[in-house]
């Protein structure tokens, strides 16, 4: 009787829960399901550890700068979700995560929110979760903020003071402010890419992964020429102590440098210039890109004047100009 009794209990017990779960919103559903697959599946781990073993896999696959971006992201989820279970972690737990951080701009939570979703598809891709509970989690709206670029009398005032004072850098500041290059792509750049009138950089060293060979235009040919008449070629463009090197022509010109507002300079004057085919594929980006950024934000003369800046112009009166330098390639 004792049996029969517990044996009713649980059937009754059972439907009972079959009744509830067929009541439930799809939704529901399909999130209780996704928590018994990944329960099932015996291979649930914490958020901290989810995080340790996925960074030491992609030590082989990122760069420095974004290796350290990632670990940025997994330190707060670290801190935040311990040694709560991956499984365990819903759409809401990554929101209240990304709230709770109220000193991250829209952008910072964007970005954030993109590591962290890369955590998730590797523990899918390992088959320790199904799902991925950052897809369900609305993308922070992103206001649209105008670019800060350099005025011609700036970047005339920036690259004199490099002539006078560090010349060895101005490689770096020629392929971005006149090439169009970003900041790491021109950092990773290797003297031996400078060759036959082209920048011809491989996937390893620009953002895409993906190989760029544009020409060298006459106006940055001259500044690679001044650059490579100091006599002092580095294996590469980014010199040593390049952050503190920077930081001091910063000082000695009185140049305020916003972050990106060479390259930004770079896609404004050549945007009025060119137009918007010509820049985006010296750029590496889309003509639409450019025109939502940069259109309008130069006069015509103001253009003219950015591309008449040569060694020359650019440091006027100076005496390590070389004004014998011609724009032909380095």
């Amino acid at each position: 009787k004792d049996a029969a009794a517990k044996a009713k209990q649980m059937v009754d017990s059972r439907g009972n829960l079959a009744g509830k779960f067929f009541r439930l919103k799809q939704e529901d559903q399909a999130e209780i399901m996704r928590l018994y697959e990944d329960k099932k599946s015996g291979k649930s781990i914490s958020i901290a550890k989810a995080c340790e073993q996925c960074l030491a896999e992609k030590k082989s696959s990122l760069r420095e700068n974004s290796m350290v971006a990632v670990k940025c992201t997994f330190k707060s989820m670290s801190g935040w979700f311990g040694q709560k279970p991956a499984i365990a972690v819903t759409p809401d737990d990554i929101k209240a995560w990304l709230q709770s951080h109220t000193e991250w701009s829209a952008k910072t939570k964007l970005n954030n929110l993109k590591y962290a979703s890369s955590l998730f598809v590797w523990c899918v891709n390992n088959r320790i979760l199904t799902y991925n509970p950052c897809k369900g989690v609305i993308r922070p709206a992103v206001p649209f903020r105008a670019v800060k670029i350099l005025t011609v009398s700036s970047i005339r005032q920036l690259f004199k003071t490099c002539q006078e004072n560090d010349r060895a850098m101005l490689g770096f500041l020629s392929l971005v402010t006149f090439g169009g290059l970003r900041v790491m792509e021109a950092r990773r750049c290797l003297a031996s890419n400078l060759t036959k009138g082209k920048i011809d950089l491989g996937g390893d060293s620009c953002k895409l992964n993906d190989r760029r060979c544009l020409d060298i235009s006459p106006q940055l040919g001259a500044w690679l020429a001044a650059w490579q008449s100091d006599g002092q070629l580095y294996g590469t463009v980014g010199v040593p102590s390049f952050s503190k090197r920077l930081k001091s022509l910063i000082k000695l010109s009185g140049v305020a440098l916003p972050k990106n507002s060479l390259r930004h300079s770079f896609c404004s004057y050549n945007l009025e210039l060119h137009g918007s085919e010509a820049t985006a594929r010296a750029a590496n980006n889309s003509p639409a890109m450019l025109n939502r950024h940069y259109l309008a934000t130069v006069s015509k003369e103001e253009a003219e004047e950015f591309l008449a800046l040569m060694p020359e112009i650019a440091c006027k009166g100076t005496e390590p100009c070389n004004s014998q330098l011609t724009p032909t390639q380095p």
